[in-house]
């Protein structure tokens, strides 16, 4: 087998190189400048800067690398455009373009591998420029070219019509809580519900430390269900006080985001009971001799009601909604008995939704998995496109 080549020798690596910051304006008539890899889309990026004065150019067809994390995410260049440090571009010199392409999607592992950096990860141009491309004839990478373009665009539209049914579910998410809220039922305001509606201490943030309180932030409540989110929580040391009795969460508070993304509703199981929570949360706890926080938490979350909050939201710049909005907002309120039959039927329901996300979401992973398959084994020799489905000879 031929030894592979350096990237150096059979293509050009254009390192990235910021202008002053006064040199780049939001994007208009001038050159569009790309910052990092912020800016990329599914294919080609999408500029929101320019600077006629970017040192570093990259030309159309070229190959873009983020150098900066993550690394190894890739673009194609549409056009010119000035890159920025944390981008660079790779230019296909004697090599055919579009097998360079599908080899830059090989090389991300590598990338990782030498990568250096204890605040963000990144590689250098030498790192790029020193990554090993198959030593393969033109004509054989223009026929490895051509069969990925071809199974990775049936591949991805498969990935496509995943992402459809995703949508769909979430629209039966929705359909299944306005069900739900249009029960018989007087409506009543959560303030007649809750034995407690209040926001969490300003500057707790400053106090985290590696052992210490669950504080709860906008990230740990969730867009989809009412399950808190675990993967990002911020421990913090809690001062003794007032504050920390205030906003001390009990299981069965219910979680509503005031700011950002308004609207966005959880509630509090065993594991996240005496944690906090911080300004941009409404706590809610419900007065169990009226309401079923659970049944609360699906209110809330109904589009009805967030139809009703988000038309609450004021201000400019920044979108809020106040304590009163929280407590003036109706739902319907049933019997408890009655409500706990309709939570039965509501939570076999969207179970339901959520087994076939799940289902979805496993095949779309391993489609992925076999995009990355296919395209590492055509690369790499080790299929042959001449005689696999969608080859040319």
């Amino acid at each position: 087998m031929t030894s592979p080549l350096r990237l150096k020798h059979v293509a050009r690596v254009i390192a990235g190189q910021s202008p002053p910051s006064e040199a780049v304006a939001d994007l208009a008539d001038g050159l569009p400048f790309l910052q990092g890899n912020a800016e990329f889309g599914a294919t080609s990026p999408s500029a929101r800067y320019e600077s006629d004065n970017a040192p570093k150019r990259c030309t159309q067809g070229d190959v873009l690398l983020s150098v900066r994390a993550p690394v190894g995410a890739l673009n194609i260049a549409d056009r010119d455009y000035g890159i920025g440090r944390g981008l660079c571009a790779i230019r296909a010199v004697a090599v055919v373009p579009r097998f360079l392409w599908w080899w830059a999607h090989t090389q991300v592992v590598t990338l990782n591998s030498v990568a250096t950096g204890s605040t963000y990860t990144a590689v250098s141009a030498d790192d790029v420029g020193n990554l090993l491309v198959p030593n393969v004839p033109l004509d054989e990478q223009r026929r490895i070219a051509d069969f990925l373009d071809t199974e990775t665009a049936r591949i991805d539209a498969l990935v496509a019509h995943r992402s459809r049914q995703r949508d769909l579910l979430d629209l039966s998410e929705s359909s299944l809580l306005a069900s739900a809220s249009d029960v018989r039922a007087p409506r009543m305001p959560v303030k007649r519900v809750a034995s407690r509606i209040t926001s969490g201490p300003r500057g707790w943030g400053e106090l985290a430390t590696d052992n210490g309180t669950a504080f709860l932030r906008i990230t740990n409540v969730p867009r989809r269900g009412i399950e808190l989110l675990t993967g990002d929580v911020l421990l913090v040391d809690a001062p003794p006080g007032p504050e920390r009795e205030r906003t001390r969460t009990r299981e069965g508070d219910v979680l509503v985001t005031i700011t950002a993304d308004i609207g966005s509703v959880g509630i509090v199981r065993r594991a996240f009971t005496d944690a906090n929570v911080n300004q941009h949360i409404a706590l809610v706890r419900p007065d169990r001799s009226k309401v079923i926080p659970e049944w609360l938490a699906w209110q809330l979350k109904a589009p009805r009601t967030r139809e009703v909050l988000t038309g609450n939201a004021y201000g400019g710049t920044k979108v809020g909604l106040g304590l009163v909005d929280i407590a003036n907002v109706a739902v319907p309120v049933p019997s408890l008995n009655e409500q706990a039959a309709h939570l039965d039927e509501l939570n076999r329901r969207l179970g339901f939704n959520e087994d076939m996300r799940a289902a979805v979401s496993r095949q779309a992973a391993l489609l992925l998995e076999r995009r990355q398959a296919l395209i590492t084994a055509a690369v790499t020799g080790q299929l042959d496109v001449t005689t696999a489905r969608g080859g040319r000879s």
